[in-house]
């Protein structure tokens, strides 16, 4: 029964309605609230969709909550919803204190004026708190568009995000709304200045469309998918939204999506699929009316992994409000994170990596954690350990990364704080582990307290890398490790006088999806590894230690063989007649596509190398298996 269609309610009835209210706020939602739709015109009952249900749900069972979401999904709309519930029916000892904040004060004021109206279309019965002379749910003595009181005790409060807005106000439930589009480093300044009242109990939510790779949101918000903070994530897609995953009203078609499945390389629709059951019909109740769904929603996951691409006549007529601009679709449609300038790294290609072969570590080691294993070693494989040291300083982190070369597998990783020599342990250790080969970054001067170690271990030095282009400014810098030269080579990597070389090769790589990344921690920097005035660098607030290992590894790998350019044309020609000769289903394409790696394949090569000061590296990589994902 609705209770607010009744006209005499006993005190016991109110109070039994207003706590099933509290403890459901999805009930006390859908029972007493009324919302604007957009796609219907006019005022409809606020009936919530799967989606907005889960962003409830967390909020009503975490403390914390960050909120991806594309533009007119209505998770603002939802969230000021369950605020008014939330405030208008607590008890005077549970009363809450919400903290509105935005990049701009008015906008946080319209955040607010959503929670007020929503007050206002709860039954005056439910204010049992109100005075007799009491004209409505709000004080008097506080009542403004900025700053309101109700009878309960419970307030809410708008303000434009400093370091200085929670001044004098301690509040229950901080609210940051577009939280990635505040200016500067604000947003971090307040977050901080948050951090008394969250401690103690206080709740935090943070919605935003992305915007970039911003100091506040972007950075809670991949921490949080890795496991690294304490905040849930709802993560809301736009074809998610029954209003907008069917075709225009315009059209005289059934309401529901498209799927198309697009070439990688050229963009171009290989196969389409309609789905006429989604959308929104009935307020948001699916109905198939006798049809069978081609793609079921609870497939809609597996569509997206597998390459397909949802549209619609909704989201066509939003890329086109947004001229067909992919940064602007990507971010804005899409929830994409997209930096500052131009990814080194496209996109697409993170995303597949991301979708095929990031997977959690088996186990995590050493001391702190960092130590992450995806796979333990295999005899006869050919391991590759690249080390980015570093001072071991809060502002600086070293990584480790391990490649099984005969696969392309990444098997471990480390991303932490460490001084050089403990670098060095490490290195000795997993090195030994894995039976690897070893190369280090010697340029900044840390590496060679690395190098240095690993030395002293007795690590053996025809498992070391020895620079082949190290320079006399290299000697000069790393006097260090003059004695411990061989033919005029220090032993590790001259990061520098490569650099532009390892990035082509870190991108080529994946790209070319030539080798399989597992870590979410190295996709993260990929992300804010953009172009700076046209060079390749990191983002400010951000590190690259992990891509430059990973960098180091491929480049040492593609390095050995540039004694052997001359004979490139014949080992490429020799892995194609091995292509086509071999009963194996194996992806021509693909091996043509990489002869770099597989000319390890090639006898020819290998004795060719024979004498090469890296001739390890010829142990062999696989030919890579169409279908094969190497997991």
């Amino acid at each position: 029964m609705c209770m607010s269609s009744t006209k005499q309610l006993t005190k016991g009835q109110k109070l039994i309605e207003i706590a099933r209210c509290l403890k459901d706020p999805i009930y006390a939602i859908e029972t007493y609230l009324y919302t604007e739709d957009r796609t219907q015109g006019g005022e409809v009952p606020f009936r919530l969709f799967p989606k907005q249900k889960e962003l409830v749900h967390g909020y009503v069972d975490h403390r914390h909550n960050i909120v991806m979401k594309p533009r007119q999904a209505g998770i603002s709309t939802t969230t000021a919803a369950y605020a008014a519930v939330l405030t208008a029916l607590s008890n005077p000892k549970s009363k809450h204190k919400i903290l509105i904040a935005a990049n701009k004060q008015e906008t946080a004021k319209e955040f607010l004026k959503k929670i007020r109206d929503f007050t206002r279309q709860l039954p005056d019965w439910m204010d049992i708190y109100r005075p007799a002379n009491g004209k409505d749910w709000f004080s008097p003595d506080k009542n403004s568009d900025s700053h309101y009181r109700l009878h309960n005790g419970s307030e809410v409060k708008a303000v434009a995000s400093s370091k200085d807005a929670l001044r004098g106000y301690t509040p229950s439930i901080i609210i940051v709304d577009e939280a990635a589009f505040i200016e500067g480093s604000r947003g971090e300044e307040f977050y901080e200045a948050a951090q008394p009242s969250l401690s103690t109990g206080g709740r935090c939510i943070l919605i935003s469309t992305p915007n970039g790779y911003d100091p506040l949101y972007h950075k809670t918000y991949k921490l949080a998918k890795l496991g690294k903070n304490n905040y849930n994530t709802v993560d809301m897609k736009w074809y998610e939204d029954p209003r907008y995953n069917g075709r225009n009203k315009s059209e005289n078609f059934l309401h529901g999506m498209t799927w198309n499945l697009l070439d990688e390389k050229s963009g171009e629709v290989v196969e389409s699929i309609f789905d006429p059951c989604s959308g929104d019909i009935n307020h948001y109740t699916i109905k198939s009316k006798g049809t069978t769904c081609t793609v079921p929603q609870d497939t809609w996951d597996e569509m997206i992994e597998k390459g397909y691409a949802p549209t619609s006549g909704w989201f066509e007529s939003m890329c086109s409000d947004l001229n067909h601009n992919p940064r602007s679709i990507a971010q804005e449609l899409l929830c994409s994170f997209l930096g500052s300038g131009d990814n080194v790294i496209d996109d697409k290609y993170v995303k597949r990596q991301e979708r095929d072969n990031v997977r959690p570590p088996i186990r995590k080691e050493w001391i702190d954690g960092n130590m992450w294993i995806w796979e333990d070693p295999i005899k006869d494989h050919q391991y590759i350990l690249a080390a980015d040291a570093s001072s071991g300083s809060a502002a600086d982190a070293a990584g480790i990364c391990i490649f099984d070369y005969t696969t392309g597998n990444q098997v471990a990783e480390y991303q932490g704080k460490v001084a050089p020599d403990i670098l060095g342990e490490m290195c000795a250790h997993y090195g030994g582990s894995y039976d690897a080969h070893v190369v280090v970054d010697i340029t900044g001067g840390w590496g060679a307290a690395t190098v240095l170690k690993l030395i002293d271990l007795g690590y053996p030095k025809k498992k070391m890398y020895y620079d082949i282009t190290v320079g006399i400014d290299a000697i000069e810098n790393n006097k260090a490790l003059q004695k411990h030269m061989d033919n005029g080579k220090l032993p590790g990597l001259n990061f520098q006088k490569n650099r532009n070389v390892i990035i082509s090769e870190l991108e080529k790589g994946i790209r070319m999806d030539t080798f399989k990344l597992r870590s979410a921690r190295a996709l993260m920097e990929m992300d804010t590894f953009v172009y700076i005035n046209g060079r390749p660098d990191h983002m400010k607030g951000y590190h690259d230690d992990l891509l430059m290992s990973i960098g180091m590894a491929l480049f040492v790998a593609m390095s050995s063989f540039k004694d052997l350019e001359k004979s490139r044309g014949q080992a490429k020609a020799m892995v194609e007649s091995w292509v086509v000769t071999s009963t194996d289903s194996t992806d021509v394409d693909t091996l043509s596509r990489n002869v770099d790696f597989y000319m390890a394949n090639n006898e020819v090569n290998r004795s060719q190398a024979a004498d090469s000061p890296h001739n390890w590296v010829f142990g062999g990589m696989y030919g890579f298996r169409k279908g094969d994902k190497r997991r």
